[in-house]
């Protein structure tokens, strides 16, 4: 059955804004295309290693801060299979981003849905269900 690995984050600069469920993610370094980019980000952040992204199933544009700092970004989404993936960061790359990494869960979108926690995107339960995530697995 499908589901959705979030991370359970925090800004430890903003403790008072509390926590969020959010996708692994991140930047581009310099000359990495966005593929590269999410199959490192993806481990860095869960310890999972996968050879393709496959298709980018969303792009999502917004802004937000984190450890006193505006980020604007342009974040593409990829819908991933990683049957019976254990989740265990490899690579966090800064004491901010270790602090800030309150530990994970792999959701069923119709938990998505009823969740009143904190989602970023505000929008995932539909983009999960826009990607398919959920839908009847082939037999």
């Amino acid at each position: 059955m499908g589901r959705v690995l979030l991370l359970h984050t925090t800004d430890p600069a903003d403790p008072e804004r509390g926590s969020c469920w959010e996708l692994p993610g991140g930047g581009l370094h310099p000359g990495e295309s966005i593929n590269d980019a999410a199959r490192r980000e993806l481990y860095e952040e869960t310890g999972i290693q996968i050879d393709d992204v496959g298709a980018c199933v969303a792009v999502v544009e917004g802004a937000f801060s984190f450890g006193g700092r505006v980020y604007r970004q342009r974040e593409h989404v990829f819908h991933v299979r990683v049957p019976g993936a254990v989740c265990r960061p490899a690579a966090l790359s800064s004491e901010l981003e270790r602090a800030a990494h309150l530990g994970h869960r792999w959701w069923h979108p119709v938990e998505l849905r009823a969740s009143k926690q904190n989602l970023y995107p505000s929008d995932l339960p539909d983009l999960v269900r826009r990607a398919g995530v959920g839908a009847r697995e082939p037999a």
